[in-house]
């Protein structure tokens, strides 16, 4: 009887333990989630990229330079057209008659690069593009032409302007883009 009595306190002992050991898995699994639920989603989300994490890049999207340059636009331009910083040549060109392979070659060429500042007529068609030639343009005037001859292609009017222009430089493209898109032809587009 004392063999069955020590079988029986062993049995009770491991029950004992296992159901311990159960509660706790349990605790930590619950831990586990509730920790889970206070991670930002991007860990979970990119945990393939080790400790890697977004991060936001600069309180403004433009330079000093670049917002001088906006807000001068935007003071000639107004009320007729609108000015977009910062666009994605992804967001303004595709490409057409080519194979499928020879078409996304070509798009990736531009996928890369950002137009200074995309004008707009107020129903938000794209009349121009405007890029500002500062330093990072010396040595490259070849790739600037040819972005220039891509713009014109697709039909947008490629205007270059050095640095932060004054204002009545700005003032005269106005007129000139007054000119090509007068207020009939832009009220009509409204109606």
């Amino acid at each position: 009887m004392t063999t069955i009595a020590i079988i029986l306190i062993a049995l009770i002992v491991v029950a004992t333990l296992m159901k311990r050991s159960k509660g706790r898995e349990l605790k930590l699994k619950k831990e586990e989630a509730g920790a889970k639920k206070n991670e930002p989603e991007y860990k979970t989300s990119q945990n393939k990229f080790g400790n890697a994490r977004f991060k936001l890049k600069g309180k403004t999207l433009l330079t000093q330079r670049e917002q001088e340059c906006f807000n001068r636009l935007t003071k000639s331009l107004s009320p007729d057209f609108l000015v977009f910083p910062q666009v994605a040549f992804s967001q303004i060109i595709d490409t057409e008659g080519g194979s499928k392979f020879d078409n996304e070659g070509l798009r990736r060429t531009m996928s890369q690069k950002v137009a200074d500042f995309v004008i707009c007529k107020t129903d938000l068609t794209m009349i121009a593009i405007i890029e500002l030639d500062d330093r990072s343009h010396i040595g490259k005037e070849e790739k600037d032409r040819q972005r220039d001859s891509i713009i014109r292609q697709i039909g947008l009017m490629p205007l270059r302007i050095p640095r932060t222009p004054p204002q009545k430089i700005l003032d005269e493209y106005a007129n000139v883009l007054r000119k090509m898109h007068p207020k009939e032809e832009r009220a009509l587009e409204r109606a």
